[in-house]
């Protein structure tokens, strides 16, 4: 599952047009290093409100046996923004990151990509522990 969630990772900060809506933010790794658009695309774990918004949370979901070889992993893709902010910027920024991924071909060494299909985006939320607003996307990668 790692392996599709950096797939899927690496299909959306190669995208200048997607990147170009996201706010600058440092490397979650180094609180120092440089300010950069491609910062803004990070693991679940990591969000917090010291980042700058809007910003787009990778997180992986559960994988599920289809017959002898086929998985169906559950990858979903959260972005965030400001309490203050419309979900207007989100739409955008979601309905970009679905234009990438849905029936995307993603590059994962240990599996045979078959699909990506895009499966639902969630209303808009607000996240009570980060006091931001959110809308998640629900992606549905099949493999071998």
């Amino acid at each position: 599952m790692k392996d599709t969630s950096e797939a899927a990772y690496n299909i959306l900060i190669a995208d200048d047009t997607l990147t170009d809506m996201l706010a600058k933010n440092a490397p979650y790794y180094d609180a120092g290093g440089d300010l950069d658009r491609v910062n803004s695309v990070i693991p679940a774990d990591i969000a917090n409100r010291k980042l700058n918004m809007p910003i787009l949370v990778i997180r992986e979901g559960q994988e599920l046996s289809i017959g002898t070889h086929l998985v169906s992993e559950t990858l979903f893709v959260r972005c965030y923004n400001g309490v203050d902010r419309s979900y207007i910027d989100i739409n955008d920024i979601l309905d970009r990151v679905k234009t990438l991924l849905s029936d995307a071909q993603l590059s994962i060494s240990d599996k045979v990509m078959v699909r990506v299909e895009w499966e639902a985006t969630l209303s808009g939320l607000i996240d009570e522990s980060l006091n931001l607003k959110f809308k998640e996307s629900r992606y549905r990668v099949l493999v071998l």
